[in-house]
């Protein structure tokens, strides 16, 4: 539980992620938890339970903490004004450098 209990803190502590992303990453680390643990009372033998461990850990540790509509959203306003201030230099060539800098902003 000590992998599901720091994950689940990642993940909500995580601040590239917004409130529906921290949601679905808390629903598949719960279903990974689960998974892991019904794999740990299925086990019959030392060996498959070592296993079934591990393989529990490693499962519940993949799960995600990576969000993507936040530095998606970052990227297309950073493109948009390196797209704009492209385009005020290319059609400025007569504005003085204060003037360009004042139309960036």
């Amino acid at each position: 539980m000590d992998a599901y209990n720091a994950r689940k803190q990642l993940i909500s502590n995580e601040s590239w992620l917004t409130t529906d992303e921290k949601d679905e990453k808390l629903r598949e680390l719960e279903t990974a938890k689960d998974a892991a643990l019904e794999r740990v009372n299925q086990a019959s033998g030392d060996y498959e339970l070592n296993s079934a461990k591990t393989d529990g850990i490693s499962t519940v540790n993949s799960v995600s903490i990576q969000g993507t509509k936040k530095p998606d959203a970052k990227n297309t306003v950073d493109t948009a004004r390196e797209a704009m201030s492209t385009a005020l230099n290319a059609t400025s060539s007569d504005w003085t450098a204060e003037e360009k800098l004042e139309r960036q902003r």
